[in-house]
């Protein structure tokens, strides 16, 4: 065997371990991804400052094997690369899949009231009321809508020192003291209106809002909580 042909295995099996790394790497990211999207919508309920926040960074792809052991093309280099990347990038698919489902499990079970929740700092606080309880996707609803970062059009907003325990203590009295009547436009549930005397947020065209609207379903699980 030529030094060119034992040069032109090792270039080959380099690129090859290189794309399984860059393949691994890419599933570990998926995670990673996943993990700091969780952290984002919890310190913007917790109400974390911005220079407190942690985050984990992403594993960097590094393009270590190119021209290791002989010159190559770049049509050659990705080929080689794809090849050996291509059991983890079949496999990374199915492990972020899964993860979904686990994620996917554990809201069912929450939502049965006897499961856990990935967002355990956050389910220690939602639970506003023993006559009523806030699960994980309606707590996201809320923050994703009426969370003073929110972009959402159309909607009150809470004030930007709102914090998740400010929020649920709102929440509490909302659903303890306020007015009660049914919901509307025939759906089931009903709606909690409390008037606490000062700004909370502002309403869905901006004016200052002093009351908030808890709607709880039959079930006794809130559907939402806004100001207006």
């Amino acid at each position: 065997m030529t030094v060119a042909a034992v040069k032109g295995l090792a270039q080959g099996a380099a690129n090859s371990l290189n794309g399984a790394q860059d393949s691994f790497a890419h599933t570990g990211n998926l995670f990673l991804t996943y993990v700091n999207t969780v952290a984002d919508v919890t310190d913007a309920f917790v109400g974390t400052p911005v220079d407190q926040r942690i985050r984990v960074p992403m594993i960097p792809l590094v393009d270590w094997s190119r021209g290791r052991f002989t010159a190559e093309t770049d049509s050659d280099h990705s080929t080689s690369k794809t090849a050996g990347g291509f059991g983890f990038g079949v496999l990374g698919p199915i492990g972020y899949a899964r993860l979904s489902a686990l994620r996917n499990a554990a809201i069912v079970d929450e939502a049965a009231g006897v499961g856990q929740t990935l967002l355990a700092p956050v389910k220690r606080l939602t639970a506003p009321s023993p006559s009523a309880r806030l699960l994980q996707l309606d707590l996201d609803h809320i923050v994703a809508r009426h969370w003073p970062t929110s972009g959402a059009t159309g909607a009150g907003k809470f004030a930007p020192d709102t914090t998740g325990k400010s929020l649920l203590d709102m929440i509490k009295k909302g659903v303890e003291k306020g007015v009660a009547r049914p919901n509307t436009r025939n759906r089931p549930g009903t709606i909690y209106e409390f008037d606490f005397g000062r700004q909370i947020g502002v309403d869905m065209a901006g004016n200052i809002a002093t009351r908030i609207r808890v709607i709880v379903r039959p079930d006794r699980t809130i559907t939402t909580a806004f100001p207006f």
